[in-house]
């Protein structure tokens, strides 16, 4: 096949206006591809600090019913944020990591939605907390710290380990002169 290089003015007008929008239209996309690259890295870097805070909160209140054994009424954080941007992660982690997030938050919502209805909270409204059984409460602290910890590399924190840690509360004050008397020297 042979192309005539010799074209007339009109021909090079048309060849120019085509190449130049074939051109105009691939430097667009690119564009827009960046631009859509780096605002869903924005938004998976929010979604994955978000879901990780609303894990941590689940887990604090896991961690003391741990401790003490009782399960209050006003515990369960709800992971709502994973509804939001589940999608987006999923497609910025890799699968072991979104499989660790996402069965932590199936734990832990499935934890909370299962305290909430015990009944012994359904038939006593004023009842304050129910006993817990700590060794699995352990086990579901585990998972969080699972999904935790997946989410670190996206969200810029350091991983905590098989369970999470969290700071120790300052002691009690003492609440009148009585106490702090009784403590003093002297």
């Amino acid at each position: 096949m042979i192309i005539p290089l010799a074209l007339s003015s009109t021909g090079w007008a048309v060849v120019g206006a085509v190449g130049g929008a074939f051109v105009g239209a691939l430097a667009g996309g690119l564009i827009d591809l960046v631009v859509s690259w780096l605002r869903e890295g924005g938004q998976a870097k929010a979604g994955a600090r978000l879901v990780a805070a609303q894990i941590g909160l689940m887990d604090s209140q896991l961690e003391a019913g741990e401790a003490d054994g009782k399960w209050w009424r006003f515990y369960g954080i709800e992971i709502s944020d994973w509804r939001e941007y589940g999608g987006v992660l999923a497609r910025r982690l890799d699968q072991g990591e979104f499989e660790a997030v996402s069965q932590a938050v199936v734990v832990l919502e499935h934890t909370r939605l299962q305290m909430a209805d015990i009944p012994a909270f359904r038939k006593d409204p004023d009842l304050p907390f129910v006993l817990l059984d700590p060794p699995s409460i352990r086990k579901i602290r585990v998972e969080a710290a699972k999904g935790y910890n997946a989410l670190s590399g996206l969200a810029g924190h350091e991983p905590e380990g098989e369970l999470l840690t969290h700071p120790e509360q300052p002691p009690p004050r003492p609440s009148d002169d009585s106490e702090s008397k009784a403590q003093s020297p002297g």
